[in-house]
């Protein structure tokens, strides 16, 4: 990413244009999914990324600067076909885990056009260092400079260094899959121990997934739950909803009535305020229930979503539990 030029010899840049001019079939949707072990299916760790290989159904590498890059096999797309480079990628520490701040993901693309790779040539998303799997969308089909034939893509995954970075999948998709590629967020905490990059931020302790939730014990009035980081279209999504039970720490059912506080970052107000929130009454007999929190009748669910808050309730001594937490269309 502070290089963005990456300099390939001579004889390997005639044989990318050779490609182009000459390639007897357009390939549509050139996709990479890693399925079999030892294949890199052409792709090629090029800078600053150690141990590159294909293992458990995804290319690894480990960062070894602040400039990582992998490098496609030369390929020959129609770029008017395709809106859409989906690149299903996990970011986590050295020794797994989260990551330090990743950065950016940035994808450069050469074409029978403009062969060289360049910084106009290129599209950047915030990478989410949680040590999870998310499908990063680059919306390849809104530059100018994605256009002719699209020759070979170039991969920037962070700009860590000691950053493992696991690549499962990239898909050229055109306007419909483009859109079908983009899963609505949701946290359902079925795997034991893992928070999915949940933090209890405030007057929470004990904070554990087990037993297919997430669960944690109040010690204060205004107990916060913040979200990872994420990426969400406001306009595509009508709700969120969060599953949710309270107890009291003996395990009794809380009978107390009690609000449960919704709040939302976007990329223009990256902050939580009153007017981003929905607060709603939580029913009093200890038992799980659907919370469904109307965000887009708030003139404050607008841009792109990029985190939440859970405030469960505002009483201390209070056992929180949370099966699940989605964004509905």
């Amino acid at each position: 990413m502070k290089n963005p030029i990456l300099s390939l010899p001579k004889q390997l840049c005639t044989v990318i244009a050779l490609t182009a001019a000459f390639a007897g079939a357009v390939i549509a949707a050139p996709e990479w999914t890693f399925d079999a072990a030892g294949d890199l299916q052409g792709w090629l760790p090029i800078q600053q990324l150690t141990g590159g290989a294909v293992k458990d159904g995804a290319l690894t590498a480990l960062t070894t600067d602040g400039d990582p890059a992998f490098i496609g096999p030369v390929i020959s797309a129609a770029a008017k076909e395709v809106s859409s480079v989906v690149v299903r990628m996990k970011l986590e520490g050295k020794t797994g885990g989260a990551a330090s701040d990743p950065g950016a993901v940035q994808l450069f693309w050469a074409s029978s056009a403009k062969p060289d790779f360049n910084e106009e040539a290129s599209r950047r998303v915030d990478g989410i260092g949680d040590g999870q799997w998310h499908d990063y969308t680059f919306a390849v089909g809104e530059s100018e400079d994605w256009k002719e034939t699209i020759i070979r893509i170039r991969i920037d995954p962070c700009n860590t260094a000691d950053t493992k970075v696991s690549i499962d999948s990239i898909r050229f998709l055109g306007g419909a899959a483009a859109a079908a590629a983009k899963p609505a967020p949701e946290w359902t905490f079925d795997t034991a121990g893992n928070l999915q990059g949940w933090n209890p931020a405030q007057h929470l302790t004990a904070a554990v997934v087990k037993d297919g939730a997430l669960t944690a014990l109040t010690e204060g009035e205004d107990p916060i739950l913040m979200s990872p980081p994420f990426k969400a279209t406001a306009k595509e999504f009508s709700s969120v909803v969060v599953r949710m039970k309270l107890q009291n720490s003996d395990g009794a059912a809380f009978t107390d009535s009690n609000e449960l506080q919704l709040f939302w970052r976007t990329s223009a107000a990256p902050a939580e305020s009153e007017e981003a929130s929905i607060r709603i009454e939580t029913a009093a007999d200890g038992q799980f229930h659907d919370y469904k929190f109307a965000v887009s009748e708030n003139s404050e669910w607008k841009d792109t979503i990029t985190g939440l808050r859970v405030d469960p309730c505002g009483v201390s001594g209070v056992k929180v539990s949370i099966d699940s937490v989605k964004l509905q269309k």
